[in-house]
């Protein structure tokens, strides 16, 4: 008997879905209600978020939760670098503009050039007030932060009788949609290393007092408040993209595949034929992404990959080294040892992907669950609510909860000799502006 019904929202930067679960004092039984495509759109030469569609295939959602017996709660989380401006009736006044469009190019060094880097790196975290007013941003524009948890109110009583659906409570979940999935990450012990693989890979693990240091700033590792007053420590690094992005052009010219076909060819190619780096600015932006790794390749002097199962093993192995990079770089901060990586998110779901980054690190890697993202933001519902007393009882709740993958390191020898490989090719590897 379920005492609670919960219903999260998770907008990704490829897609979105609307997920119910039900908790029974013991375990979380999560059912995808609704699942939908987020893709931008292009209009008069910028590139914008459908931000009305999304909102359509939400209501949907709803509609499918309330046939379904309905929520008690509901949250959103969403990818957290975009925005929407609103009036003061609360209308949006124009479409968000999506952050790979190119108006974004450049300014980085625009407000370097206002703001030495050193200075606004210790100023990340809430609103900074000052640094707002040396840009020129207007402060009145910014909504309150509130914490992790926060009980905002009742869904609008006009959406209720569009969707005919009863009594909703929507509460804040996480900053945005990493944030969710770290706080279901499934750890025992209080010093872990995660890695939550989307769109986007953040590699990173909690702290209880920031770390702001010349080491820190050199790695471009970020410091913010998450869930139950904890600070995550996150380096923000390129993930599945560059899969999504070369599966979409083979669409293109014809030829379709699911991700678990092209991860069957990518397990019949040879290994460490060519290597990249995924956070090259050649890859940010939409596009031919597989000719752009056979130019990549090209460029140094090495195999130039042609079949979908070496371009998809280039990215792959490329990726578990870029993730060895953020792991020690993480380490070099904090000082600290890690035993095990925890992988969560629909990265998890890539058996190739995993292992290859259990051999890259040395290290075990136990994945899952794939669904973090809504399984984290339903867990900090259910800490709202008084289910859950803390972190550590959401943590235990999601082990109980969902089936996880274990991978041990094989073949470390070879795969340590390519890594030197690797950052002899990328010695930096650091984001370009």
């Amino acid at each position: 008997m379920n005492r609670r019904q919960i219903g999260a929202i998770d907008l990704g930067a490829s897609g979105g879905r609307v997920m119910g679960a039900g908790y029974d004092g013991e375990r979380l039984f999560m059912k995808e209600l609704h699942r939908f495509a987020n893709e931008p759109v292009v209009f008069n030469g910028t590139m914008y978020w459908d931000i009305l569609r999304l909102f359509h295939e939400i209501k949907i959602g709803l509609a499918a939760a309330g046939r379904q017996g309905g929520a008690d709660s509901v949250s959103v989380d969403t990818w957290g670098v975009d925005f929407g401006l609103l009036d003061a009736e609360g209308r949006l006044m124009e479409n968000p503009v999506h952050y790979r469009d190119g108006r974004t190019k450049g300014m980085v060094s625009r407000v370097l050039e206002k703001i030495p880097g050193e200075s606004l790196y210790r100023l990340t975290g809430q609103w900074a007030e000052k640094l707002l007013g040396r840009l020129y941003i207007p402060g009145r524009l910014f909504q309150p932060v509130v914490r992790s948890g926060t009980r905002l109110g009742s869904l609008r009583e006009e959406l209720k009788r569009e969707l005919g659906i009863g009594s909703v409570e929507v509460i804040a979940t996480a900053g945005h949609d990493t944030q969710a999935a770290m706080a279901a990450v499934p750890a025992e012990e209080d010093d872990f290393i995660f890695i939550s693989c989307g769109t986007w890979a953040l590699v990173g693990t909690e702290l209880d007092r920031p770390i702001i240091s010349r080491e820190s700033m050199k790695y471009n590792v970020t410091n913010e408040l998450g869930c139950g007053g904890r600070v995550s420590f996150l380096r923000n690094l390129t993930g599945t993209w560059l899969i999504q992005e070369s599966r979409r052009q083979w669409k293109r010219e014809g030829r379709e595949y699911t991700f678990g076909q092209l991860e069957e060819l990518a397990e019949k190619a040879e290994r460490f034929k060519a290597l990249i780096d995924p956070d090259a600015g050649e890859f940010a932006s939409t596009g031919h992404m597989p000719e752009r790794i056979r130019q990549a390749a090209r460029k140094t002097g090495q195999h130039i990959p042609d079949s979908e199962g070496e371009i998809i093993r280039c990215i792959d192995e490329s990726l578990a080294f870029k993730y060895r990079s953020a792991v020690e770089e993480i380490k070099a901060c904090t000082g600290r040892e890690y035993r095990r990586i925890y992988l969560v998110g629909g990265g998890a779901q890539s058996r190739l992907l995993c292992q290859m980054t259990a051999n890259a690190c040395n290290l075990p890697v136990t994945a899952g669950p794939v669904e973090a993202t809504a399984a984290g933001n339903m867990g900090i519902q259910l800490m709202a609510l008084g289910e859950l007393a803390d972190m550590g009882e959401l943590r235990d709740m999601i082990r109980r909860s969902f089936p996880l993958a274990q991978y041990e390191p094989e073949n470390t020898g070879e795969w340590e000799e390519q890594y030197q490989r690797f950052r002899g090719l990328y010695s930096g590897g650091e984001y370009e502006d």
